[in-house]
């Protein structure tokens, strides 16, 4: 993003690979975009999901994070949200966290 707006020149050598809006995540209506992102306050301990509630106009807590998951990065495959980065105590983590935006189940990968 930073390259993009820095340097005009490069945007035609930019692949922009998903040119379509996402399908949302609630199947019954397949036209439906919803938006999700992972939230953090500064002095919160945990981070949350929050939806973008579109007949609000506001964000609503989607989903909890509750899973020691401080200073994590937050990656998105298909319908599936990793968290993956720092512990609790600051200290690179092995583990994993993955969870099913569909679905909503949290689940632990194999360490790395």
């Amino acid at each position: 993003a930073s390259t993009w707006i820095s340097n005009p020149a490069v945007r035609s050598k930019i692949n922009i690979r998903h040119t379509l809006p996402r399908v949302g995540v609630n199947n019954a209506n397949r036209d439906e975009r919803t938006l999700l992102v992972v939230y953090k306050e500064d002095m919160a301990q945990n981070p949350c999901i929050l939806q973008y509630n579109k007949a609000e106009n506001k964000w609503q807590t989607y989903e909890s994070i509750n899973k020691d998951s401080i200073n994590r990065s937050a990656i998105l495959k298909d319908n599936n949200i990793f968290l993956t980065g720092e512990d609790l105590y600051k200290s690179p983590s092995k583990t994993v966290l993955c969870w099913n935006i569909t679905n909503k189940i949290w689940r632990e990968l194999p360490e790395m």
